[in-house]
């Protein structure tokens, strides 16, 4: 026999001999970014409230599992326009790895205090929720952080005050459009200067609602904090 034939003889009995698992690449997920840029939140106005946000989103992404292919969607929450169905997208790759992107994430979310004057005057929550188009991958790598006080403003819901106090609950939401996603809501019902504050109370009676409302919309894991 040739030392040719018997050299690949020897590489095909290696590579019938290779115990390796087969890896294939997971399914790309998105990671949903929400920033609340309504006037009762005033992220555009506080600086301290601005850097703690970025600080704790580019903290969360990175803890999270991210990996090239995946998809980050940025989200500022206001009026029913059409940014709220056309996020800024970055897509991680080779070029912009989750460093670099969540790098950037802290700088746009910086940039809001450079226009005090777009600060909205209603924050659509449930909308972005509910039409975002969130797609988490199967695995559930996928999650939604956001930053708002959830202070619902909804055609379908206007009087947040009624939900605070326990006297009004929020509509159901159509389908699962957060099938899968893990949800991390922080500043829930932390309200601006000159806003009115809520109690203790109020606040945990609004971050129940609302997270009986992810649970049922599909979200796999809900945590809503007030600090960050």
């Amino acid at each position: 026999m040739s030392l040719h034939r018997l050299i690949g003889l020897g590489c095909l009995m290696l590579a019938a001999c290779d115990d390796k698992p087969d890896i294939r690449p997971m399914r790309p997920a998105q990671h949903v970014l929400a920033i609340d840029d309504s006037g009762s939140f005033g992220i555009r106005t506080n600086a301290m409230l601005r850097e703690r946000v970025a600080r704790k989103m580019r903290a969360e992404m990175l803890a999270s599992d991210m990996q090239l292919g995946d998809k980050v969607k940025l989200y500022f929450i206001g009026r029913r326009r059409t940014e709220l169905v056309l996020p800024q997208i970055m897509l991680l790759d080779r070029q912009h790895r989750p460093l670099a992107v969540a790098n950037e994430v802290y700088r746009r979310i910086m940039a809001m205090g450079d226009h005090p004057e777009q600060a909205q005057n209603e924050s659509n929550i449930l909308f972005l929720l509910s039409n975002g188009g969130f797609d988490c991958g199967p695995d559930g790598r996928g999650a939604l952080i956001a930053a708002t006080d959830l202070l619902v403003e909804e055609p379908e819901f206007s009087d947040w005050r009624s939900l605070v106090s326990g006297k009004a609950q929020l509509p159901a939401p159509l389908g699962t459009p957060l099938k899968g996603c893990r949800a991390r809501i922080f500043g829930a019902g932390l309200t601006g200067e000159g806003q009115r504050q809520l109690t203790s109370q109020e606040i945990a009676t609004l971050s129940s609602a609302v997270r009986s409302w992810l649970l049922a919309a599909g979200a796999s894991d809900v945590s809503i904090s007030s600090g960050f």
